[in-house]
């Protein structure tokens, strides 16, 4: 049953002590999906666990939306394509590269970790535990890269620098997925693995990467107002449209493009208490 919750006392002792799985409340499982979906989310662990996740995939795609136009309307690139090429080789690599790293110190951790003479569900919940505490330094690690991505986005002669540490940012966000996924696995029952992970992309996706476009777009609009595209007489070519020359011109709307970047670092750095959080629950 998902760890977090009070096991249940109508399992035989011996079968604990051999390894057996904890049981929440009454052994006798319902199988259906709102009976799972209501396991689940009632669930600490797998809850907070879950939004951490929703939170780090929002920041990063939102950023991703909006990083190459708010770097053209910064006066920091001159051409879209130029800047969403960047932009896009940046999170690419860094994801590419994040992941199987990811796997890698996963393993790394838990085994130097794990104490020797460990099985069942002590092993799971002990595992859990230091995996769920290396997320929450690794999305440590990637708040602090984008915050200082975002401290340097305004100078053009440090975009070298931006996108390094948007790079490592990255890096560090998708190292924690498969920490995630493991942690997931370890904390369900066998039975449930399968709906656990549909269960946590549906989260991702209604928490995370769908809305957190349309309200990092909404904080633009309301603070630079002007930083929009225009197809008009200004532009080189009217057909493509270009950045309307009232934004780069107005001193408001370059701090509340700058201001809107900040709002997507605060997004990434929910999954640092939730994480902590989950980290607490799994611990106790």
């Amino acid at each position: 049953c998902p760890i977090g919750t009070r096991p249940g006392r109508d399992r035989d002792a011996a079968e604990l002590r051999s390894g057996g799985r904890l049981c929440c409340g009454p052994c006798r499982r319902s199988t259906g999906v709102a009976a799972q979906v209501s396991a689940l989310l009632l669930s600490p662990s797998y809850s907070l666990l879950a939004l951490g996740y929703a939170a780090q995939t929002g920041a990063i795609m939102s950023i991703s939306a909006f990083g190459p136009l708010i770097l053209i309307s910064l006066d920091v690139f001159k051409s879209q394509a130029t800047a969403s090429l960047n932009f896009g080789l940046v999170v690419a690599l860094g994801g590419m590269l994040g992941t199987p790293f990811g796997g890698f110190l996963t393993d790394r951790v838990v085994k130097r970790l794990m104490p020797a003479k460990t099985s069942g569900t002590l092993s799971a919940l002990m595992e859990a535990t230091a995996i769920v505490l290396l997320l929450t330094v690794l999305m440590c690690f990637a708040t602090v890269f984008v915050f200082f991505a975002v401290l340097v986005a305004p100078d053009k002669s440090l975009v070298a620098a931006f996108f390094a540490m948007m790079f490592f940012c990255v890096f560090s966000v998708f190292s924690t997925t498969a920490g995630i996924t493991r942690t997931i696995l370890l904390t369900v029952p066998h039975e449930a693995r399968s709906f656990a992970i549909a269960m946590q992309t549906f989260i991702i996706h209604a928490c995370g990467d769908v809305p957190s476009p349309l309200v990092l777009g909404a904080i633009k609009d309301a603070l630079a107002p002007h930083c929009n595209v225009v197809f008009d007489d200004a532009c080189d070519d009217k057909n493509r449209g270009c950045i309307n020359p009232e934004c780069i011109e107005s001193d408001a709307d370059q701090a509340g493009l700058h201001t809107t970047l900040y709002f997507g670092g605060l997004w990434m750095g929910w999954s640092i208490p939730l994480f902590f959080c989950c980290w607490l629950v799994l611990r106790h």
